[in-house]
């Protein structure tokens, strides 16, 4: 009908919007900026959405992905791993520091570089700056709230949530849809002491 073909209209053209601004600018000198945040679109997020959301060391980065899309610098942590539900969790080094918790699609750490990541939890810890080397670039932003953020950031930036504080524990701010999930740890000082982004995934 016409309105459902409008609606379809608008959802694509903010489809379009989000990704011609999702990849970074660079200055005269090859300096990496990342893009202004997307504004929340009028009918919501979507899932689709969601996932150009995510920028590792100012590149854009969507679920699944590999170790070797998120760029120079990031290592697999082999002793931390193990195997869970046919997958593997691991811990993911950024110049040798802790950088992330990953779940990847494989069933042994053999596969590892060949598997696809479906979950990524970065925590801010005293052992890691969380800037891209020799830059003042977050390793990880997510529509421009970085591990640090205020909760008020959070919210103009990704708008108000959606879930109830049961799924996910009191203290989060959490957007669905679809099979992909953000989510933002707030802690006491009401700021973001942790980010994860997955997709569900069935073996």
């Amino acid at each position: 009908s016409g309105g459902e073909t409008a609606v379809t209209t608008e959802i694509a053209a903010e489809t379009s919007a989000i990704t011609e601004n999702a990849a970074p600018a660079e200055t005269d000198v090859g300096e990496i900026v990342l893009p202004d945040p997307v504004a929340v679109p009028n009918g919501g997020w979507t899932e689709e959405a969601l996932n150009t959301l995510l920028y590792i060391g100012g590149k854009q980065i969507s679920l699944p992905c590999t170790l070797a899309e998120l760029g120079d610098g990031f290592e697999w942590d082999t002793e931390s791993s193990f195997t869970a539900d046919s997958s593997v969790g691991i811990n993911i080094e950024y110049m040798d520091k802790p950088f992330a918790f990953a779940f990847v699609d494989a069933t042994d750490e053999n596969e590892l570089d060949d598997s696809e990541i479906f979950l990524l939890d970065f925590e801010k810890t005293p052992y890691s700056d969380y800037y891209l080397e020799g830059t003042e670039i977050p390793l990880v932003s997510v529509n421009g709230v970085t591990l640090g953020s205020e909760i008020d950031n959070v919210k103009a930036k990704m708008g108000e949530d959606d879930e109830d504080d049961s799924v996910f524990g009191e203290g989060n701010l959490d957007y669905k849809r679809g099979n992909f999930i953000l989510l933002f740890h707030i802690d006491e000082s009401n700021r973001v002491d942790a980010i994860t982004v997955s997709l569900s995934h069935d073996k």
